[in-house]
């Protein structure tokens, strides 16, 4: 494989803080259109594929969703916020097991990630095990009051 054209990296690299600038300002629609833009041109893009998969699992579209943050973690597989973000959109399938296995990931990548410690909290809790739960929740608000 050649690397990119330094050119169109820097393409991609613009292309990106627009797309995350539109996500973050809740223009999702747009956001999409940009993130899709990018993989047009750049289909192996980690970010890309993992923030469309965040837009998909807030549309509804968790299979989608939980299809591209894969692919994300297939190419950026230290990525804790993927594992976490994976997690929530298992968790919205009630996938539970699978949910609590990509929370451990993350936690096992970054243990000081307070999202995932809610997430497997939320899973902990829905299976029942409420102590645990209560333990990952109180960890995830001494991280991140």
């Amino acid at each position: 494989m050649t690397p990119p054209h330094p050119a169109a990296s820097h393409d991609v690299q613009r292309m990106l803080a627009e797309a995350f600038k539109h996500h973050q300002a809740g223009r999702f629609l747009e956001a999409e259109q940009v993130y899709r833009r990018i993989l047009s041109i750049a289909p192996r893009h980690a970010d890309s594929l993992h923030l469309l998969g965040l837009i998909e699992q807030r549309n509804g579209r968790l299979d989608s969703a939980i299809q591209l943050i894969r692919q994300a973690i297939e190419l950026e597989p230290a990525r804790a916020h993927y594992h976490s973000n994976l997690g929530t959109a298992l968790i919205a399938q009630g996938r539970l097991d699978e949910a609590a296995s990509s929370c451990q990931r993350a936690l096992a990548l970054d243990p000081k990630l307070a999202e995932a410690r809610i997430n497997l909290g939320s899973v902990l809790q829905a299976q029942g095990k409420f102590d645990e739960a209560a333990a990952h929740n109180e960890q995830a608000v001494a991280i991140k009051p």
